[in-house]
């Protein structure tokens, strides 16, 4: 099933489609998948800031901004506030779901880098 998304109920829905914003709007709706969010609300929006934290402390970061110094940072919750009204066709997740699916996949990575020890080791 492709990926349907609107930005019809946000108030900054022209700024969010602009040239600048773009590549930040894109980001929010494509990792929509991996946060199990499919709209972004005011009772939702923290948690949603917490699913993305939790990605970036594992390693994963899945938005990142620029700053002014040109390093990147993880989103803030006033930047993803902006997106309140944000629909999309995504599943769902529970906090329990994305909670299995994290550590699922901190152990599969943790499991290639020992084969990659392992193999070093020979």
């Amino acid at each position: 099933m492709p990926l349907a998304w609107s930005l019809d109920k946000c108030k900054d829905k022209e700024v969010l489609e602009s040239d600048e914003m773009w590549p930040a709007t894109w980001a929010v709706i494509y990792t929509s998948m991996a946060t199990g969010i499919s709209e972004v609300t005011k009772r939702n929006v923290k948690e949603l800031w917490i699913r993305y934290e939790m990605y970036a402390l594992s390693g994963a970061p899945l938005i990142s901004v620029p700053e002014k110094d040109g390093k990147r940072q993880q989103i803030k919750l006033s930047d993803l506030k902006r997106f309140i009204g944000l629909t999309t066709n995504v599943n769902n997740k529970t906090r329990s779901k994305l909670h299995k699916d994290l550590i699922r996949q901190l152990r599969s990575q943790a499991e290639r880098n020992l084969a990659k020890q392992l193999n070093e080791e020979r």
